[in-house]
This record gives structure tokens, sequence and C-alpha cells, in this order.
């Protein structure tokens, strides 16, 4: 199913008032005002002969390091003495500013029954992803502006111009819940009932633990 761009994007005014500046914490990118939070960590593309991504915690566990809500790709990635190269190159890690189709199905299989509006929801996409020739608004907020689109939950998984990637932002209109995928990270952020984080983190396909939006997993890449 196809998007169609908005020119009035004031469905996402009540973000921009609910973010920290740009850049201090978890709460930079993600709003206040939720129940509970969780972090759901983008798997680690395999390296040959492999054959099966892998999670954060298997690798920090192949390295001797420990995983955590506040953990960071490139510290997990190598072994504790931090002498010899990375065990994961970067391009073949985990992927950057885009959950994953298979996470992403999962995230809203969980998420549907989960908000009263699941036909009726807003999604935003970062212009810097190709979109910067499309007419509409702009959602803007702190060092980004986005395009936005709206139709039911399933459209998350709609194919976009840039067809790899994931909505960067999205919320049902009900706004009992968040997802946040920002362009920097390898992870997405959820916001919203302690239940829903609670069935999040039994899920069998996704790696996720509870953050706080005081976590500062951000700043060593977004520099």
């Amino acid at each position: 199913e196809r998007i169609t761009w908005l020119t009035d994007v004031s469905p996402a005014d009540w973000i921009a008032p609910r973010l920290q500046p740009f850049n201090v914490d978890t709460g930079s990118v993600v709003p206040e005002g939720f129940e509970a939070y969780c972090r759901i960590f983008h798997p680690v593309e395999p390296q040959w002969p492999e054959t099966h991504p892998k999670t954060w915690a298997e690798i920090a566990a192949e390295n001797g390091r420990i995983a955590h809500s506040e953990m960071q790709f490139h510290m997990i990635n190598r072994t504790v003495d931090t002498h010899p190269p990375l065990t994961y190159q970067q391009e073949r890690g985990p992927r950057w500013g885009s959950l994953p189709l298979r996470e992403r199905g999962e995230l809203v299989d969980v998420l549907r029954s989960e908000t009263t509006t699941p036909a009726r929801c807003w999604f935003c996409v970062w212009e810097g992803f190709g979109h910067k020739d499309r007419s509409g608004g702009r959602v803007r907020l702190p060092n980004r502006d986005y395009m936005l689109y709206s139709g039911p939950i399933d459209l998350a998984l709609a194919s976009l111009d840039v067809p790899t990637i994931s909505p960067n932002l999205w919320w049902p209109d009900d706004r009992v819940w968040i997802v946040v995928t920002e362009t920097d990270y390898a992870w997405t952020y959820v916001g919203g009932t302690q239940r829903l984080v609670e069935r999040l983190l039994a899920s069998d396909v996704l790696e996720v633990l509870p953050t706080k939006l005081t976590d500062t997993p951000s700043l060593a890449v977004m520099l």
C-alpha cells in the first residue's frame, strides 16, 4: 500500500514540547509522559560463515562484556582488553536508523491491541532519507525534520521510496504509545503503558530491555 505525504503536520505538534534539548539523553528523542519505556536492540547481521543474526547480549557475552540497558554496540563489540579489532565490523553490525522488517512486524502485532485507534496512526520519516523533493509539510523536531503520513498501523510496514527504512516515529491517534527510531541509533525506543512494555520484554523475537528517559546510550554516537 502506498503512502501520501501530508501537508498538515499539526497531529505531531504534541511531541516537541515533551522532548529534552538535542543530544542530552533518551528524553531528547522520546517524549515524556508515558508510564514506561523500553529499548529494542536491532539484531546484529551475521558475518560469514554465520547464517543467523545475533543479539547484542550474545555479542557482549562473546567479548566478556555485560549486557545492560545503556550498552553501546562499539563497546560490547570488542573484548575487555580493547586491543584486538572490533569483533563485528560496523557495516556487518546492527542496522542503524531503521528497525528491520521482521522486528517491525512483531512490534506491530503487539502494538495493535494496545491502542483503541489501530486504524488511525501517524508516521514520521526523516527527510534526509531522500524525501526532500516531496511536497508536504515538515514536522520540525530538534536537529531533525520529518515528512508525515497517516493510516492504519500496518502502514508501519509499507514500502517507502527508500524501501529498506522504517518510520522514525509512529504513534496511534489516541497517543497511548510511541515508537522512535532515531536516524543515528542502532536501536528503537517504545514509550507506553507498563503492560505494553512488559509484553515487549516477554517477546521471543525482539531483544528488549527497560530504559529511562535519563539514560544516555546515545551520547557516544550522536557527536
